[in-house]
């Protein structure tokens, strides 16, 4: 025997086939094409829009995978974000690393490259970073350069249209060498900075204009001084810290000033690694002068921002970083500074 259906429960269901059976047979208005086509059709699911697609061709299709892909991206960066927002662990980099990887899916940076030159400061800074190629010798200082000529230098590379060139000079001048020039010639400090300044970027100049076509140039900032916990018995320090650090502040103005009067892009080192007086943060360096090698991003991305590039950071992960931080504040607590310079020094990847 069949079973029973009440009224009510006949009546409902006759009205939920009734409307299903109108919603799905009415015409919408399509805003791109201006007809009246199906709901089914909006959503791709009739054969007018299989038609539709198919007379755009492949060209449609790869970019519409192109957005698909963009899409998907910003949906994984904003996930993470907010899980880590959620977590209380949040980072600057969290959001940067979103920006910097969309931005760079369709910069067509893939074949470019940027040659690093400097002082071991160049090998510090870049070390994180896949598109560079570095070709930096520990100890160079900027008056060399201004001295002898850039030719020699840059002779080594043939760049193509696309590649940059990043200038990472200076720290050594300040470190070893200004005051004491500055004191036997019978100059101020500003005097010899500006010197200094100009006869580098000339000399950058006059080698860079053999290149067949002016690769783009870039001139980093000065690295700011530090007092080490182990002074340096090859490059010792000349002079206190606030004489180094008037040295530097003056030097690193000339420089960006001659930079820009050559057409260069000059890039500052951030403010985030320096503290109240200007110097170092000694909780982002290696305890000797440099920058340590998992504390540059903010610098590399200053750079990436300024020519609008990607230099293919890798950033560690975020238990790796906070683990060597915390041990980073520790050695500086028990002043030691063979730990300072292993976590500096090391390029540890994760």
């Amino acid at each position: 025997m069949p079973p029973v259906r009440s009224k009510e429960g006949s009546s409902r269901g006759a009205r939920a086939a009734t409307l299903q059976a109108s919603w799905s047979s009415s015409p919408r208005e399509h805003s791109g094409g201006g007809k009246s086509l199906p709901v089914l059709a909006l959503k791709g699911l009739s054969p007018v829009a299989d038609d539709r697609r198919a007379e755009l061709g492949p060209r449609h299709q790869s970019a519409r995978s192109s957005q698909i892909a963009v899409k998907n991206a910003q949906n994984h960066s904003f996930t993470t974000t907010v899980l880590h927002i959620c977590r209380r662990v949040v980072f600057l980099s969290h959001f940067r690393r979103a920006g910097s990887f969309t931005s760079s899916m369709f910069c067509g940076c893939e074949s470019m490259r940027a040659h690093i030159f400097g002082d071991s400061h160049g090998n510090y800074l870049f070390a994180r970073t896949e598109n560079t190629v570095l070709h930096c010798i520990p100890g160079r200082t900027m008056h060399r350069v201004g001295r002898d000529g850039a030719a020699d230098m840059l002779r080594q590379i043939q760049p193509e249209p696309d590649d940059v060139i990043i200038f990472v000079f200076g720290e050594v001048d300040v470190r070893c060498h200004m005051l004491r020039i500055a004191t036997s010639k019978g100059l101020s400090l500003q005097a010899e900075a500006d010197d200094l300044a100009t006869r580098y970027i000339t000399a950058l100049t006059e080698a860079i204009n053999y290149f067949p076509h002016r690769p783009k140039i870039c001139v980093m900032g000065i690295v700011p001084p530090i007092d080490p916990l182990v002074p340096n018995p090859i490059l010792p320090n000349v002079g206190t810290l606030a004489e180094r650090l008037v040295a530097w502040f003056l030097l690193d103005k000339a420089l960006a000033a001659r930079a820009h009067q050559a057409g260069y892009t000059f890039v500052a080192i951030p403010r985030s690694y320096h503290s109240r007086d200007g110097s170092l943060k000694r909780r982002y360096s290696d305890g000797h002068a440099h920058i340590a090698k998992d504390c540059t991003e903010a610098a590399v991305r200053a750079v990436e921002k300024s020519l609008g590039i990607s230099l293919g950071f890798r950033p560690l992960p975020i238990w790796r970083n906070m683990l060597r931080a915390a041990t980073r504040q520790l050695a500086i607590l028990n002043k030691d500074y063979a730990v300072l310079w292993t976590l500096g020094e090391a390029n540890v990847d994760g």
